[in-house]
């Protein structure tokens, strides 16, 4: 048996589903495009700027030989559900188990361990999950583990899109494999036609900037016409990979099928108030945290804003009046603007005369027209 396939049978038994081997040869195909990108304004400030990085493995680690990628599925049970019950329609699959950066991490480590073994040497070896500058989907595609979806996610035969991506660059030599035979998306279009903010601009371009997903992520004010198409988003969006044929709901709970929304929406004012220490004690596990509170706290506002359910009233004031962070007590503005009634206005009223923000008393001034 081939060392590539003891790795292979090895990380197997790690939970791993899909692991495939390519080479670490510059993926220059990938220039033309990335640059297209750049200058079109599609990318975001998540993004590295340097392009040859992105494309360059040797530019990360000098003696690599070889690249191990692996597919992690997050579907059905394997998603480890712990975050709480009633805010899973707000929060995309893959953040509902354990922050998958560190889970995914604990298994590639164990894996160069596997490698350091069998070759009884110390390795030579960088671990990619998701932070580093090399574009995942570009190994995954290169070294057979699926191929690329009209919405920019990496399709895999048996778990669709519905997966992790990790690499591990080493200085050994490993047996290759190759690109699948090619799977495209033919003519459905139904992802273009789904995506909420049209950030998929044309089949396999994304405006990242547009995207749900990454505006739920990003700091700061959220633009307006993002706001109401955020609709009860806490956090991500998995709207072009809900519509997708290859692939199949993890779980019967959607963003758009809240089963008991008075649950839901006291979750969504808990989330409000929470303080550091509540925050990590809730979300610290998760992929969530690594945003902060104040930007869940904000998203929480904006989701409240379009439930338009009175009895986040409340909560909404509260925060308004007393939460330390402008962007928040900015969205919570402009949520008292979208559910109204009287007890709203007032705190809108009130609010205005204490607010010392000039961003947080337009968001004030707009609520009350």
């Amino acid at each position: 048996m081939s060392l590539s396939q003891e790795i292979k049978n090895y990380a197997e038994g790690l939970g791993i589903n899909r692991v495939r081997i390519c080479g670490p040869e510059p993926f220059e195909e990938l220039l033309p495009l990335l640059q297209k990108r750049k200058e079109a304004g599609y990318g975001t400030p998540f993004e590295e700027r340097d392009l040859q990085l992105r494309i360059e493995p040797r530019r990360l680690l000098p003696e690599v030989r070889s690249i191990i990628a692996v597919s992690v599925s997050y579907g059905g049970k394997a998603v480890g559900s712990r975050v709480p019950q009633e805010l899973k329609p707000g929060i995309s699959y893959h953040a509902w188990g354990e922050d998958y950066h560190r889970a995914l991490r604990r298994q590639l480590e164990q894996l160069v361990d596997f490698l350091e073994i069998r070759v009884g040497r110390k390795v030579q070896s960088l671990i990619c999950v998701d932070a580093t500058p090399l574009v995942e989907r570009a190994v995954a595609r290169r070294s057979g583990l699926g191929w690329y979806g009209k919405n920019c996610s990496l399709i895999t035969p048996d778990e669709g899109s519905w997966v992790f991506l990790g690499e591990i660059l080493v200085d050994v030599e490993l047996d290759r494999d190759y690109p699948l035979d090619h799977r495209g998306c033919g003519n459905c279009s139904r992802c273009l036609e789904a995506c909420p903010a049209g950030a998929l601009r044309a089949p396999y371009t994304l405006d990242s900037s547009r995207c749900l997903s990454y505006i739920s992520q990003k700091s700061g004010f959220i633009p307006e016409e993002f706001r109401s198409l955020l609709g009860t988003r806490l956090y991500g969006c998995d709207t072009c990979q809900l519509v997708c044929p290859y692939n199949h709901s993890p779980e019967p709970v959607s963003q758009a099928s809240i089963a008991r929304p008075e649950r839901f929406t006291a979750e969504l004012v808990k989330v409000l108030s929470l303080n550091r220490q509540e925050f990590y004690q809730m979300f610290g596990f998760s992929v969530l945290a690594w945003r902060g509170k104040n930007v869940l706290a904000r998203n929480a506002a904006v989701a409240l804003g379009n439930l338009g359910d009175e009895d986040a009233v409340p909560g909404l004031k509260k925060a308004l009046l007393e939460h330390p962070s402008p962007t928040v007590r900015g969205h919570a503005a402009w949520a008292l603007g979208r559910i109204g009634g009287s007890s709203a206005g007032e705190a809108l009223v009130r609010a205005k005369k204490m607010e010392t923000d000039s961003r947080v008393l337009k968001e004030i001034e707009r609520a009350l027209v």
